[in-house]
């Protein structure tokens, strides 16, 4: 009912707006996005009044992506939404290149150093078995075969070698940023250390039951 949410939208409004004036920023209530997880109130009451003046937030979609700092979430259980993402934004990136006469050395510096941590900052909450990532990032490999003259059909070892195309694979970058983070977090004195603490400690046990 409207009763039990309004003190939590009442509550989250007041700190947002004083954030807000202690920072001097004028939020735009138009351009504001609500996502709702796991709602026990009607479609009807999932909403915030935000800006000044006061402008009607509706919850987005379950299905329909909200961005966060260059991360996307969804009410909707899954990471669809991401596979997407990321699907599309190599296919742009490959029309761009594909468009431009540059040779490997060039392609493996963008690759490198553009494509590459723009996908590993939007999948920063996403982990995936390794042939996600070798079917996502197969145009990439195959535009870097066509320009070292190669079949198409040759192991893709050779464009991630380092003397011959030296192309970074996204599973191998997203596996050791992934550790970086953990190892990070493990050692930080946070909360979200001491819950990923239980959670370990909560994995052992049951795999000490089996």
């Amino acid at each position: 009912p409207r009763s039990t949410l309004f003190p939590y939208t009442t509550l989250f409004r007041s700190i947002s707006d004083e954030f807000f004036m202690l920072n001097d920023i004028m939020i735009n209530g138009k351009k504001s996005e609500l996502i709702v997880i796991n709602a026990e109130v009607d479609k009807d009451d999932r909403y915030v009044e935000m800006g000044s003046p006061r402008v009607k937030v509706p919850a987005l979609q379950p299905s329909v992506p909200m961005r966060i700092l260059g991360v996307y979430f969804t009410q909707k259980k899954g990471d669809t939404h991401n596979r997407s993402l990321i699907k599309t934004e190599i296919a742009k990136f490959s029309r761009i290149f594909n468009r431009k006469r540059i040779n490997i050395s060039q392609l493996s510096y963008l690759v490198n150093t553009v494509l590459i941590p723009r996908i590993e900052y939007h999948l920063k909450c996403t982990i995936w078995e390794d042939s996600v990532y070798d079917t996502l990032f197969r145009p990439i490999l195959r535009a870097a075969k066509r320009k070292l003259g190669l079949s198409s059909n040759m192991h893709n070892n050779i464009v991630t070698h380092l003397v011959i195309a030296n192309i970074t694979s996204l599973w191998k970058n997203q596996i050791a940023a992934q550790i970086t983070e953990f190892t990070v977090l493990l050692n930080s004195l946070s909360r979200a250390c001491n819950l990923l603490t239980i959670r370990l400690r909560q994995a052992q046990m049951d795999l000490d039951r089996k």
